[in-house]
């Protein structure tokens, strides 16, 4: 299995694919979009500005 060289973790990085150990696990980013999906709309629906009466 091939190793990755200084140079290639810093071009991993750079494109965002570096191990990020801070990073959310898969059980809280689904929690936490759970909770987005479930909000109740704070203002209602609006009318478009287009329609007039």
């Amino acid at each position: 299995m091939p190793t990755m060289t200084d140079e290639d973790v810093s071009r991993a990085e750079e494109a965002g694919e570096a191990d990020e150990p801070n990073a959310p696990t898969n059980e809280e980013e689904n929690a936490g979009m759970s909770d987005i999906l479930s909000a109740e709309p704070l203002t209602g629906v609006q009318d478009d500005a287009g329609d007039s009466d």
